[in-house]
């Protein structure tokens, strides 16, 4: 229909109120279609102008970054998060020009089930570059028993001949359907990364896996900086470890023997267990930016206390700060058995951590019913703080104390008298004490620490080091001598010393050329205790160093022999190698 416009347009005619109106609408609709075309125009030439088409690619790959959450070194992109970063991928070539540069997006992977796949994850990792890379999988559930079952109502049924055959037909058109998907999973896995691109995200890794994907990505996979791995069956970790089999020195390294940091989580711990053995690794192994982070943090190991005080046995291997290690101990009260590996704790006991320990207030653990006790790789230092152990039945006490080079004191043998007399209380039930160290010792100190432990029947000194100018068995042999006062003319009797002794053993104590001292103090023990009962030792053993300047064997004089037999029922006497 021709516009009425055309009418006036051409002629000088006047037009009419109605034809007047017409002639407005008309005139305005052609203004607001020029309006929105010029609009649009417009528009498009400000986004032209946008800025950000001027943001740089690593600045949108950092914003990619933190859209995905991840931000923490920590992160890992699950199924979903695969999924969003295939679509910012499908944005525009820019965008995905920027995902591709930002290797940090493609350096992490959290993979369970039927997503773990090597092909699909080793072409994900790749695109990360050389930057560390981090993987976390969890594979699928094993469902043992429900075999076994299955296998068992099979065994049950039984049936006729024709059940039988009926079932064995149906058995091999499962294999063949079973082989048939096998082949459609080897197709699908020899899909690369960037065709399924343009598929949702959550299918890029939902490539359905071999049976040894896993072992694939750890033997022939992509260096990785963090493993971790998730198992619901402790099986399946054996299953793993022996599917890895042992490294060949000679062959290429695998992904993961260059791995910084690793995380193994299996299923909670079984709820009737009463002995547990807690071996952490070294604090130097740890993903820490400072080496001393865990040693003034709060304590970060906690055992469930309904399982804690199940616990009759256990045993910590620990060296991230004593904290850690007595919180693991708060609510262990029916231990009985206890060992604790300090692992040397190289660089850790300074004046600095003393003092952090001190103003924190370690708990006081209550263990009533603890009769055995092992220290291993113990600074000195930790005596101290070992009076926060209440320990009345204790009757059994080895300790193996390391140098860690930064030893403040001495001797430690006063420590150790306050632990069992005072602190633990500990002396009048201790039966056998062991002790080996590579720290100084003050003889006599040791004697007098001795001296508060009467009830003794086993005591062991291994390789014990004492200054050069100090003799241990010289310190033995005068603490049994007779004593003189003013007010005597006799010489006094020594008070007992360890009266109940049954078992003495020397490791590396005694020297080839030492025995007569050792001779002259089992025989004035001895003596000391002749009126009393059982004074007599039923067995002495003595580990020397043979005199390196001589090759003959040991050969003690008949008083050193008579002394040794008269002193101990069985004396066993050999070389250390």
């Amino acid at each position: 229909m021709p516009s009425i416009a055309t009418i006036f347009l051409s002629t000088n005619d006047a037009p009419t109120s109605l034809e007047a109106a017409t002639l407005q609408v008309e005139m305005d609709e052609l203004l607001d279609s020029k309006i929105s075309r010029l609009q649009v125009q417009v528009q498009a030439h400000r986004v032209a102008l946008s800025a950000l088409r001027r943001i740089p690619g690593e600045i949108l790959g950092e914003i990619f970054i933190h859209a995905l959450l991840l931000a923490d070194a920590t992160s890992a992109l699950d199924s979903k998060g695969r999924d969003s970063l295939i679509r910012l991928n499908l944005v525009c070539k820019r965008w995905r020009e920027a995902a591709v540069m930002c290797h940090r997006l493609w350096s992490c992977v959290r993979a369970e089930g039927r997503e773990i796949s090597f092909v699909p994850i080793t072409s994900w990792l790749a695109r990360a570059g050389n930057i560390p890379k981090r993987l976390e999988v969890e594979p699928e559930k094993k469902e043992r028993a429900t075999e076994e079952e299955d296998e068992e109502e099979e065994d049950e049924e039984g049936g006729d001949s024709e059940e039988e055959d009926e079932g064995e037909e149906e058995d091999q058109e499962e294999e063949e359907e079973e082989a048939q998907d096998d082949e459609e999973e080897e197709q699908e896995s020899d899909i690369d990364v960037e065709e399924l691109e343009d598929k949702e995200g959550s299918e890029v890794l939902n490539v359905q896996p071999a049976k040894d994907a896993l072992v694939q990505l750890l033997n022939n996979g992509v260096p990785l900086d963090h493993f971790g791995v998730v198992f619901s069956d402790p099986e399946d970790l054996k299953d793993l470890v022996n599917n890895l089999g042992e490294p060949d020195p000679s062959a290429k390294p695998r992904p993961w023997d260059a791995g910084r940091s690793g995380t193994l989580a299996t299923p909670p711990l079984h709820p009737q267990s009463t002995s547990f053995d807690l071996n952490l690794t070294e604090r130097g192994n740890l993903s820490l930016e400072d080496e001393l982070e865990l040693l003034y943090d709060d304590p970060v190991l906690h055992l469930p206390q309904s399982f804690a005080e199940r616990l009759t046995t256990f045993s910590i291997s620990c060296d991230w700060g004593a904290q850690h290690i007595f919180n693991l101990l708060e609510h262990c009260a029916n231990v009985e058995t206890l060992t604790l590996n300090f692992k040397t704790m190289d660089g850790v006991w300074t004046g600095q951590y003393t003092e952090y320990l001190q103003a924190n207030h370690l708990p006081q653990i209550k263990l009533p019913k603890l009769h055995t006790l092992r220290l291993r790789d113990v600074p000195p230092d930790v005596i101290a703080f070992l009076w926060h152990l209440e320990a009345p039945v204790l009757t059994n006490l080895e300790c193996g104390f390391v140098n860690d080079g930064l030893c403040r004191q001495d001797d430690y043998s006063d420590d150790l008298v306050v632990f069992f007399r005072d602190r633990s209380q500990c002396a009048a039930t201790l039966k056998s004490l062991r002790l080996a160290s590579e720290v100084n010792l003050d003889p006599e100190g040791l004697c007098i620490m001795l001296d508060n432990l009467p009830g003794l029947t086993h005591l062991a000194f291994d390789n014990l080091i004492f200054g050069d100018d100090e003799d241990f068995l010289y310190a033995l042999e005068k603490r049994c001598q007779p004593s003189f006062n003013r007010r005597s003319v006799k010489p006094l009797d020594p008070e007992p010393f360890l009266p109940n002794l049954r078992v003495l053993e020397l490791i590396g104590q005694v020297g080839a050329d030492g025995f007569d001292q050792l001779s002259r103090f089992v025989s004035l023990r001895e003596k000391s205790l002749r009126l009393q009962h059982g004074g007599r030792l039923e067995e002495l053993v003595v580990a020397y160093y043979p005199n390196p300047s001589s090759s003959s064997p040991l050969d003690l004089d008949s008083w050193e022999r008579k002394s040794l037999k008269k002193g101990a029922s069985i004396v066993n006497i050999h070389p250390l190698r």
